[in-house]
């Protein structure tokens, strides 16, 4: 059985669309764990609605703890062998559960990945990942070399984990972070032994302005380098073999999204107040991007204008344009 877990807090503008796509699939050995998290819109009166209906759906509620907890909660009780997460505003083609499950247990394999969309409104959708093989079997060291590239990363909600790997690894989200699953969902891709891809896209996701990863903050800011170190630091204090120059490659990539970030949440922040901050251990010299083969002309571009103190000045002459 597959336990799909679906934390909800004030999308009733979305939960429809995302539920139908959840009862309305192919498979149809699953259980659905709803979390409302408080929700003060007309969220947890839709969902009664489909409760009312589907004998699959078990619903719990918490005072708004954040998703993290609701996630936490909905993992405590599933009782399948497997554990797709969905988000609340996004929804899944009609055979998604079928293709990874029957995946899985033909490959025999710890956890299942498929390719996704961006979805837009109006009916626009781009498929995420390019350039990759319709259907192939990875061993750990290979996905996390992928992550450490940026061709993978590390999202919940289109990967299908075996519950077992999950619960030998102490499987928990951070509370309180924006940014809660890449670095958990890095742990146990790295203790898995057998990763399968498939190269459809069987789950959209919704680009939202308002959502959080949209907003400049402080907080989200944080959030990043906290979830970003972290896979460092696991990877360098745990000795965990990986490629050297990807890792090189993933910590520029860290840097340049950092900026993105850290500029995002203040046009004042620039590179003289970043080496005085908490962030400035991720710092890197121009010899550590600038010949980096891996790595894009626009994140070399963009870390070296910031180095140069120029980034912030053509990004504040962009905006007035």
């Amino acid at each position: 059985m597959i336990t799909i877990i679906l934390p909800i807090y004030n999308v009733e503008k979305y939960l429809e669309e995302s539920l139908k796509s959840i009862l309305n699939q192919s498979y149809e050995d699953y259980e659905l764990i709803v979390v409302d998290d408080g929700s003060t819109d007309k969220s947890l009166k839709i969902l009664n609605k489909y409760k009312s209906k589907f004998s699959k759906i078990k619903i719990f509620t918490q005072n708004n703890r954040g998703v993290s907890e609701a996630r936490n909660l909905a993992l405590s009780h599933a009782k399948g062998d497997y554990i797709l997460f969905v988000d609340s505003d996004d929804f899944l083609k009609k055979d998604m559960v079928e293709k990874m499950a029957c995946k899985a247990k033909e490959s025999q394999s710890d956890i299942v990945i498929s390719n996704y969309c961006l979805y837009y409104e109006e009916n626009k959708f781009y498929k995420a990942l390019s350039d990759m093989p319709k259907v192939i079997t990875y061993s750990s060291f290979q996905v996390v070399d992928m992550m450490l590239k940026y061709k993978f990363q590390g999202q919940l909600w289109n990967k299908l984990f075996k519950y077992s790997l999950l619960k030998e690894n102490n499987f928990t989200f951070e509370k309180g972070r924006y940014i809660q699953d890449i670095f958990p969902v890095f742990k146990v891709i790295n203790k898995a032994k057998k990763i399968t891809y498939i190269d459809d896209e069987l789950y959209f996701y919704r680009q939202r302005e308002d959502s959080t990863v949209h907003k400049g903050n402080n907080k989200l800011t944080e959030d990043y380098y906290h979830a970003m170190t972290s896979i460092i630091n696991c990877i360098e204090e745990k000795g965990i073999d990986v490629n050297k120059k990807s890792l090189k490659t993933f910590k520029s990539y860290v840097f340049s999204y950092f900026i993105y970030h850290y500029n995002n949440e203040d046009l004042r922040n620039n590179y003289r107040r970043f080496k005085k901050s908490k962030y400035r251990d991720i710092n890197l010299h121009f010899r550590e991007f600038l010949f980096l083969r891996g790595l894009p002309y626009r994140d070399k571009l963009r870390i070296a204008l910031w180095k140069i103190g120029l980034f912030n000045i053509i990004k504040r002459v962009k905006r007035r344009l």
